[in-house]
């Protein structure tokens, strides 16, 4: 599930040094679980997917977290920045929106609006607003590492942001629109695609549907989005719970529970558009399964291939050796 997510293999890399420290033993397990994929996703973005005409994404959208790090230090430290770098920038967007709303530091979306951003503009002078990237982390890294820290709440706060500003656990609507991709002028292919009718849920169950759908709308409300819905929560809980379970039972290798959780936080906070609860639907899941190490008590019974011997039972034959053999005669 780690791996089917954006950026999924970073979080195999990540984890696997704490693997590798965890599980001395199954090192070169891990070593090949860890690099088998990696390899894999090389090879399909490098050669297979070229070939076979699936297209990159385009640049203002690989590096939108870069442009969103600009605007918030820009919002905030306007003074910084030379009349070069203004000008690049203006040539972009209006820099009341660098100063506005693309300074939320909870949402990149905001930044990445088109108008006023021009985003096929940004992606031509994506170099230029690359190197413009290096002099702010230089100047102002503090701000620039602030925002990072800002858009992945979503991973480290347990209580959503502020709503005006799209800061709070955004949730995927489980349910399609009647008039799906009719009102969206930027995937025409699809408005007029003969699959479009199939586009949408089709419930083996209706009842069950309408049960499912009920409780998932029931949950959403803000009172308890932050202990169902924010997976920062759950990465906290597993990391109390995999304590307590290693206090206890003094098992070796049981920080490796800890990988692939901290894995995705750290991934998050690397690369992340906006609080959508689906970026740590991963750490929920972890969560879940591991909530029955809380009372679970491992037990270590003997080797199959060996007998136990009780104390009385040792005892007495400690005290009545077995006679030795009469001699042949």
């Amino acid at each position: 599930m780690a791996l089917f997510r954006n950026n999924g293999m970073l979080v195999a890399v990540v984890a696997a040094p704490i693997l590798l420290i965890a599980l001395p033993s199954m090192r070169r397990w891990v070593l090949a679980a860890t690099a088998v994929p990696v390899l894999i996703f090389g090879l399909l973005t490098a050669v297979i997917y070229p070939a076979a005409g699936v297209k990159t994404p385009p640049k203002d959208a690989v590096y939108a977290f870069f442009y969103a790090d600009i605007a918030v230090a820009y919002g905030q430290r306007p003074g910084f920045f030379t009349k070069e770098d203004k000008a690049l920038m203006s040539s972009i967007a209006p820099l009341s929106h660098w100063k506005g709303r693309a300074a939320n530091c909870y949402n990149a979306d905001w930044a990445m609006e088109s108008p006023p951003m021009n985003r096929p503009l940004a992606a031509e002078r994506n170099d230029e607003l690359m190197a413009l990237w290096e002099r702010v982390m230089k100047r102002t890294p503090d701000l620039v590492i602030g925002a990072r820290v800002c858009r992945a709440h979503i991973a480290w706060a347990i209580f959503p942001g502020p709503k005006e500003l799209r800061a709070n656990t955004l949730l995927s609507d489980p349910q399609t629109s009647k008039t799906l991709f009719s009102y969206l002028k930027w995937n025409e292919e699809i408005k007029r695609s003969e699959y479009r009718p199939k586009l949408k849920i089709r419930p083996l169950s209706e009842p069950l549907h309408k049960v499912a759908d009920f409780s998932w709308r029931t949950f959403k409300v803000p009172q308890l989005q932050w202990l169902l819905f924010r997976g920062a929560i759950w990465c906290y809980a597993t990391y109390a719970i995999v304590l307590l379970f290693r206090r206890r039972t003094k098992l070796k290798g049981t920080t490796a529970l800890f990988a692939v959780t901290l894995g995705l936080q750290l991934t998050v906070l690397a690369a992340n558009p906006a609080p959508l609860w689906r970026y740590m639907i991963g750490p929920i899941f972890i969560g879940i399964l591991i909530l029955p190490l809380l009372r679970a008590k491992p037990g270590f019974g003997p080797r199959p291939d060996r007998t136990p011997t009780g104390p009385t039972e040792s005892k007495q034959q400690d005290s009545d050796p077995e006679p030795e053999p009469a001699p042949v005669a």
